[in-house]
């Protein structure tokens, strides 16, 4: 074997073990767990906040719908879904529906928060609507800060 040959298989073993021994050095290792004193961090909305905003939506939403109340429906919406609650009262004044607005509750609201995260956040919650036994509803709120209440997506 030349001498060349052996210099460059020397220098590739060198580098292996340069490079595991880098990996150990530098932090291939198991990663740290959290210690057991360290509470989890508080959840971002509680199942007995989410009943109480539900209950507050549903109120808001049946009187902005009564009244086509594009103000009030912007206190409780944004995004999307505020920009077709808008087109169906523009519709409506058009087409002169005066079809009365049936009041809907959401009983039992079953909310699914993630896990922490930076801001904004959202929740979704599951609820069943009172109007019909088999509708079903999956709602998107979403939260700015940690002081915020949460608006509807």
């Amino acid at each position: 074997m030349s001498t060349a040959a052996m210099s460059r298989a020397a220098m590739i073993r060198l580098g292996g073990i340069g490079v595991i021994a880098g990996l150990i050095l530098t932090g291939c290792k198991e990663q740290p767990t959290q210690e057991a004193g360290t509470p989890p961090e508080r959840p971002m909305v509680t199942q007995a906040q989410v009943a109480a905003l539900m209950k507050n939506y549903d109120s808001i939403s049946y009187k902005a719908n009564v009244k086509s109340d594009s103000k009030l429906t912007a206190t409780i919406a944004d995004g999307g879904l505020l920009a077709q609650t808008l087109g169906s009262y523009h519709m409506a004044r058009l087409l002169g529906d005066k079809l009365p607005y049936k009041r809907y509750r959401s009983p039992k609201p079953i909310a699914y928060i993630p896990p922490a995260g930076a801001y904004p956040r959202a929740f979704f919650v599951y609820t069943k609507t009172s109007g019909n036994a088999k509708a079903k509803r999956l709602d998107v709120f979403r939260r700015s800060d940690a002081a915020a209440v949460g608006s509807y997506a």
